[in-house]
């Protein structure tokens, strides 16, 4: 994923560049939050950069792969619970009650483990050096 961003500082062979939040930076988590808006993330020093100027921050990723874990695995969790609690609580309790409860119980669990298992995965991920890096100036 591309993102452009402002160089805001430079020190010890390490570029702090400061980007808008766009909806899919609270999945990812390779940049920290700067408030207003703003996301920064510290890349390696490009030489012929400097203070103030814009560039390209290229982010390991794809776009879809990052709006999947963002939408697309909630969503399959809720309609995988739910499609398994009324299943499992139909053979088991046949009030309609118990059966919608189940479902919607189901369905929170896996949208809580779905959340476990894409944090462990992106811890994994990024202690492999899949670090953002400056591709150009603009």
């Amino acid at each position: 994923m591309i993102e452009h961003g402002r160089v805001v500082k430079i020190e010890e062979g390490e570029t702090v560049v400061e980007m808008e939040r766009t909806t899919l930076c609270g999945s990812c988590r390779a940049c920290a939050s700067s408030g207003g808006g703003k996301m920064s993330v510290t890349v390696a020093t490009v030489p012929g950069v400097s203070e103030g100027q814009s560039v390209e921050v290229v982010v390991p990723g794809s776009r879809m792969g990052a709006m999947f874990t963002v939408f697309g695995l909630p969503l399959a969790a809720v309609v995988l619970g739910a499609v398994f609690g009324n299943y499992f609580t139909k053979t088991y309790w046949p009030d309609t009650h118990y059966r919608n409860l189940a479902s919607i119980l189901l369905a929170l669990v896996f949208v809580v483990l779905t959340y476990i298992g894409t944090t462990l995965h992106e811890r994994k991920r990024g202690s492999r050096g899949e670090r953002p890096y400056i591709r150009a100036g603009q």
